[in-house]
Protein backbone atom coordinates (compact mmCIF):
# COMPACT_ATOMS: atom_id res chain seq x y z
CA UNK A 1 0.00 0.00 0.00
CA UNK A 2 1.77 3.05 -1.34
CA UNK A 3 1.25 6.48 0.58
CA UNK A 4 1.92 9.62 -1.00
CA UNK A 5 3.04 13.14 1.34
CA UNK A 6 1.57 15.69 -0.77
CA UNK A 7 2.56 19.31 -0.55
CA UNK A 8 0.10 22.05 -1.41
CA UNK A 9 0.96 25.56 -1.89
CA UNK A 10 -0.95 28.83 -2.82
CA UNK A 11 -2.03 28.85 -6.41
CA UNK A 12 -1.40 31.31 -8.94
CA UNK A 13 -4.07 29.98 -11.35
CA UNK A 14 -6.93 30.03 -8.89
CA UNK A 15 -5.93 34.08 -8.54
CA UNK A 16 -6.02 34.52 -12.01
CA UNK A 17 -9.15 32.77 -12.40
CA UNK A 18 -10.58 34.96 -10.01
CA UNK A 19 -9.46 37.93 -11.30
CA UNK A 20 -10.48 36.83 -14.68
CA UNK A 21 -14.33 35.82 -13.37
CA UNK A 22 -14.42 39.71 -11.22
CA UNK A 23 -13.75 41.18 -14.76
CA UNK A 24 -16.37 39.51 -16.69
CA UNK A 25 -18.82 40.25 -14.07
CA UNK A 26 -17.70 44.04 -13.97
CA UNK A 27 -17.61 44.26 -17.91
CA UNK A 28 -21.26 42.19 -18.03
CA UNK A 29 -22.81 45.44 -16.36
CA UNK A 30 -22.21 47.28 -19.39
CA UNK A 31 -23.74 45.16 -21.64
CA UNK A 32 -27.05 46.09 -20.66
CA UNK A 33 -29.57 47.50 -22.77
CA UNK A 34 -29.10 50.73 -22.76
CA UNK A 35 -31.57 53.48 -20.90
CA UNK A 36 -34.34 50.71 -19.82
CA UNK A 37 -34.50 52.72 -16.30
CA UNK A 38 -34.04 56.40 -14.92
CA UNK A 39 -30.31 56.84 -13.64
CA UNK A 40 -29.26 53.91 -15.52
CA UNK A 41 -25.70 55.01 -15.42
CA UNK A 42 -25.47 55.89 -11.77
CA UNK A 43 -26.82 52.13 -10.78
CA UNK A 44 -24.24 50.65 -13.70
CA UNK A 45 -21.36 52.13 -11.05
CA UNK A 46 -22.74 51.43 -8.51
CA UNK A 47 -22.63 47.84 -9.46
CA UNK A 48 -19.29 47.98 -10.48
CA UNK A 49 -18.12 50.00 -7.34
CA UNK A 50 -19.65 47.69 -5.21
CA UNK A 51 -18.43 43.93 -7.23
CA UNK A 52 -14.91 45.66 -6.60
CA UNK A 53 -14.95 46.55 -3.25
CA UNK A 54 -16.34 42.40 -2.81
CA UNK A 55 -13.58 41.09 -4.77
CA UNK A 56 -11.11 42.95 -3.35
CA UNK A 57 -12.19 41.68 0.49
CA UNK A 58 -12.69 38.65 -0.94
CA UNK A 59 -8.98 38.64 -2.24
CA UNK A 60 -7.82 39.68 1.01
CA UNK A 61 -9.41 37.33 2.88
CA UNK A 62 -8.22 34.27 0.84
CA UNK A 63 -4.63 35.78 1.14
CA UNK A 64 -4.59 35.62 4.45
CA UNK A 65 -5.76 32.06 4.36
CA UNK A 66 -3.46 30.76 1.72
CA UNK A 67 -1.05 28.84 3.39
CA UNK A 68 1.05 25.55 2.98
CA UNK A 69 0.02 22.58 4.08
CA UNK A 70 0.46 18.79 3.63
CA UNK A 71 -1.48 15.44 3.37
CA UNK A 72 -0.63 11.97 3.07
CA UNK A 73 -2.64 10.72 0.21
CA UNK A 74 -2.62 6.85 -1.13
CA UNK A 75 -3.91 4.67 -4.07
CA UNK A 76 -6.90 3.41 -2.05
CA UNK A 77 -7.92 6.39 -1.94
CA UNK A 78 -7.30 7.38 1.98
CA UNK A 79 -6.79 11.07 2.67
CA UNK A 80 -4.82 12.29 5.82
CA UNK A 81 -4.27 16.18 6.89
CA UNK A 82 -0.89 16.61 8.17
CA UNK A 83 -1.65 19.96 10.16
CA UNK A 84 -3.09 19.08 13.09
CA UNK A 85 -6.36 20.02 11.85
CA UNK A 86 -9.48 18.88 14.18
CA UNK A 87 -11.37 17.06 10.82
CA UNK A 88 -11.59 12.95 10.89
CA UNK A 89 -9.28 11.54 7.69
CA UNK A 90 -11.09 11.11 4.32
CA UNK A 91 -11.69 9.30 1.47
CA UNK A 92 -11.57 9.96 -2.05
CA UNK A 93 -15.02 9.61 -3.97
CA UNK A 94 -15.38 8.19 -7.13
CA UNK A 95 -17.31 11.26 -8.11
CA UNK A 96 -13.97 13.67 -8.28
CA UNK A 97 -13.05 15.33 -11.62
CA UNK A 98 -9.79 15.35 -13.16
CA UNK A 99 -9.38 18.43 -16.06
CA UNK A 100 -6.01 19.92 -17.58
CA UNK A 101 -5.62 23.01 -14.84
CA UNK A 102 -7.73 21.44 -11.93
CA UNK A 103 -8.81 18.69 -10.01
CA UNK A 104 -12.15 18.62 -8.34
CA UNK A 105 -11.47 16.20 -5.28
CA UNK A 106 -14.46 15.15 -3.63
CA UNK A 107 -13.80 14.03 0.08
CA UNK A 108 -15.71 11.77 2.01
CA UNK A 109 -15.49 11.84 6.13
CA UNK A 110 -14.21 8.22 6.93
CA UNK A 111 -16.41 8.19 9.70
CA UNK A 112 -19.63 10.42 9.89
CA UNK A 113 -19.56 14.44 8.84
CA UNK A 114 -20.03 16.07 5.79
CA UNK A 115 -18.46 15.24 2.62
CA UNK A 116 -16.28 18.37 0.79
CA UNK A 117 -15.05 19.01 -2.73
CA UNK A 118 -11.23 20.45 -2.72
CA UNK A 119 -9.98 22.06 -5.62
CA UNK A 120 -6.20 21.32 -6.53
CA UNK A 121 -4.95 23.84 -9.52
CA UNK A 122 -1.67 22.63 -10.96
CA UNK A 123 0.21 24.81 -9.92
CA UNK A 124 -0.56 24.14 -6.37
CA UNK A 125 1.40 20.92 -6.35
CA UNK A 126 4.66 19.34 -7.99
CA UNK A 127 3.99 17.58 -11.66
CA UNK A 128 4.92 14.38 -9.77
CA UNK A 129 2.03 15.34 -6.93
CA UNK A 130 -0.36 16.17 -9.68
CA UNK A 131 -0.29 13.39 -11.73
CA UNK A 132 -0.12 10.87 -8.40
CA UNK A 133 -3.51 12.83 -7.76
CA UNK A 134 -4.46 11.78 -11.21
CA UNK A 135 -3.99 8.21 -10.49
CA UNK A 136 -5.52 8.08 -7.18
CA UNK A 137 -8.72 9.62 -8.63
CA UNK A 138 -8.60 7.21 -11.32
CA UNK A 139 -8.42 4.23 -9.06
CA UNK A 140 -11.28 5.24 -6.88
CA UNK A 141 -13.59 5.76 -10.31
CA UNK A 142 -12.23 2.25 -11.01
CA UNK A 143 -13.16 0.85 -7.31
CA UNK A 144 -16.60 2.34 -8.10
CA UNK A 145 -16.92 0.55 -11.34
Amino acid sequence: MSKYRIEFAPSRIQDWSFVALVLVLMLSVYLWQQDIMPYQGIFQMLCIVLLGCYAWYSWRQSASKAQRFAAVVSYQGEWTYLDQRSVPNWILSPDSKITGLVLWIHLQPRLAGKPCWKWVFRDQVSEQDYRRLCRCIVCAAQKKA
